[in-house]
């Protein structure tokens, strides 16, 4: 397994190249003491130069807490229920998989778990308010100089966290897949830019592009976090855990660089609705906003039978990689994925607790949702067969439908 270190406590994250765990030790209190020691010391020494680069108006000290892995894993599965109400993140997983975008039978909730917990290092808690460390990493990821980086991007989030309500943020975004990679792209893209200007001592305006430097020096690959006897964690987490970093960070410099006389905090009074805003920041400049799809005149077509069970919306980014996992290269994943303008889905499940699946998708042109189509046609048949779903495209529109039987399939598409 390729070394990584997820840097995260469910509300806010940061991601590193680094070395596998440490090995399962004792710690004493003189450890913890002296962990706690060295954090609040170059805390105290970074918070004004990090508070002052972004533009921050409230940088209040930031707590320090120091656990293990074990104690971190015990404080994520006593707070999952209050994290991912109504198991959201499960119900998501279970519709996604029915469009391609997850494998079958896949608990997302317990794979996020296992991803945080197992890669764990350091992070600031949204939900505490407080720097967490951890003692059971290696050595190395303890010098001066990576504790240096750390610090300062989970600085950047605990001022973010001041400023706007992080874990209120992350909890309405469970609702949208797509407006949670554009906020969390702004979250970590600004805290990767002030790290990588301070640890320089370059300012914001002069660094190079750091997202080629990202996209070059992290692993995205599931297949790099999986053990030897465990299965890769899904594509769709992996994707939306680096990918706000590397998109991030292009984004936020971008938007220095057209907007050079507003501070970088300025981002959060103006958050982008979309992750096409994120992927192509002239339309977060321009104020592009993707179409608002009302799903809501499926219900009056559907039986009282029918229990609705989650809804979402789907990003380009997301599209993007539905396309690539189902066997098409980077560039027509990515062809096929422009244009988008808005994606919504619904799912719900019958009496015998089957799910069946509606979705509509809006695009900035009919070419763009032909183009589109054809793909996900290619896909859904794949999935389910010629009988299984159907599919229509009207104009610049494209709606389907998965699991509701030919007759019931048949008017849902016709409402919409």
């Amino acid at each position: 397994m390729k070394p990584i270190l997820f840097l995260c406590v469910l509300a806010a994250s940061v991601v590193f190249p680094a070395a596998h765990p440490a090995d399962a030790q004792s710690f004493t209190e003189r450890d913890r003491r002296t962990e706690y020691s060295t954090v609040h010391a170059i805390q105290a020494e970074l918070a004004p130069e990090v508070c002052s680069l972004a533009g921050f108006e409230q940088c209040d000290p930031i707590p320090v807490d120091v656990w293990t892995r074990a104690e971190l894993r015990r404080w994520m599965i006593d707070n999952m229920e209050r994290a991912f109400p109504e198991d959201e993140w499960l119900r998501l997983g279970r519709c996604l998989s029915e469009i391609g975008l997850s494998r079958e039978g896949v608990n997302l909730q317990d794979e996020i778990l296992d991803l945080f917990v197992s890669q764990a290092g350091a992070g600031y808690n949204a939900s505490l308010g407080s720097y967490v460390s951890l003692l059971d990493v290696p050595s190395r990821m303890k010098s001066s100089s990576f504790r240096r980086m750390v610090i300062a991007h989970e600085l950047t989030h605990a001022y973010q966290d001041q400023t706007v309500d992080m874990e209120a943020v992350h909890l309405a975004d469970l609702s949208s897949l797509d407006r949670a990679f554009a906020h969390r792209a702004v979250f970590e893209g600004m805290a990767s830019v002030v790290m990588y200007s301070l640890v320089q001592g370059v300012p914001l305006s002069d660094l190079p592009d750091v997202s080629a430097y990202m996209r070059d020096t992290f692993v995205r690959s599931p297949e790099d976090l999986s053990g030897a006897d465990s299965e890769p964690p899904p594509h769709i987490l992996v994707q939306h855990l680096f990918e706000p970093y590397v998109e991030g960070t292009s984004f936020v410099q971008h938007i220095l660089q057209a907007r050079p006389d507003r501070p970088l905090v300025s981002l959060l009074t103006r958050m982008p609705r979309s992750g096409e805003q994120i992927l192509h920041p002239e339309k977060y400049l321009s104020w592009d906003l993707p179409t608002s799809i009302d799903l809501s005149r499926i219900r009056s077509v559907l039986r009282g039978d029918w229990q609705e069970f989650h809804q979402n919306e789907i990003g380009e980014q997301d599209l993007r990689l539905l396309f690539s996992l189902h066997g098409s290269t980077p560039e027509v994943a990515a062809r096929a994925a422009a244009g988008w303008d808005g994606f919504s889905l619904i799912g719900f499940l019958d009496q015998n607790g089957s799910l069946a699946l509606v979705g509509v998708s809006a695009w900035d042109s009919s070419e763009d949702a032909g183009e589109f189509s054809a793909l996900f046609d290619g896909i859904l048949s794949k999935l389910h067969g010629d009988g299984g779903y159907g599919l229509i495209r009207k104009d610049n529109r494209v709606s389907f439908a998965i699991g509701f039987g030919r007759d019931l399939t048949e008017k849902i598409l016709n409402r919409k």
